[in-house]
């Protein structure tokens, strides 16, 4: 017997540029281990912010608005021990990652509002990693973007602006998963 189908919204990891911003998937984890995992991370790779969110009890979705390659972002993301492998290759395969941004209710045909206005919040702001405010070296900027749906939605602060990039709008995804 086949199981029910779910529609949901994502945001996903591609800028206007082309590169990606940095997505972590990470499940069934206490939220101190994830602050500690990713933390090294970020100091590993120089990297910005990390902003982790709540997406459903004991399950977090991690976002980082430093800009990578395709391949750069896969190899950053995988260094986090935490880090769902299967969500990372399946991404990595589709070119992209997608984090669910709206609740996940049953399929219906009729196809789903569009634009920002989907983007009703469901995971919930669990904790900030701030890194230093200087300038730091991330070699394809940052993306504007994804910078200010953090900032609008959950009050992340904002990169320096002589470090992100023009982009203004977000890749949304509308799709069908079988997790309830």
């Amino acid at each position: 017997m086949a199981e029910p189908l779910f529609c949901t919204t994502g945001i996903t990891s591609q800028t206007h540029d082309g590169y990606h911003v940095l997505f972590w998937d990470i499940d069934a984890t206490p939220l101190h281990h994830i602050i500690n995992d990713l933390t090294e991370v970020a100091k590993l790779h120089q990297l910005g912010d990390i902003v982790i969110l709540e997406s459903s009890p004991g399950s977090y979705h991690a976002i980082c608005c430093d800009k990578r390659t395709l391949g750069q972002a896969r190899d950053i993301i995988n260094q986090s021990t935490l880090q769902d492998l299967n969500h990372t290759d399946y991404g990595h395969s589709l070119g992209r990652w997608v984090l669910r941004v709206t609740p996940k209710r049953a399929w219906n045909p009729d196809p789903p509002q569009s634009g920002m206005a989907a983007l009703s919040s469901v995971p919930k702001l669990a904790h900030v990693i701030e890194r230093p405010r200087f300038p730091h070296p991330t070699p394809y900027g940052v993306s504007r973007a994804h910078a200010l749906y953090l900032f609008h939605t959950y009050g992340a602060r904002q990169p320096l602006a002589n470090i992100m990039d023009n982009g203004h709008a977000l890749h949304v995804e509308h799709y069908l998963t079988t997790k309830a």
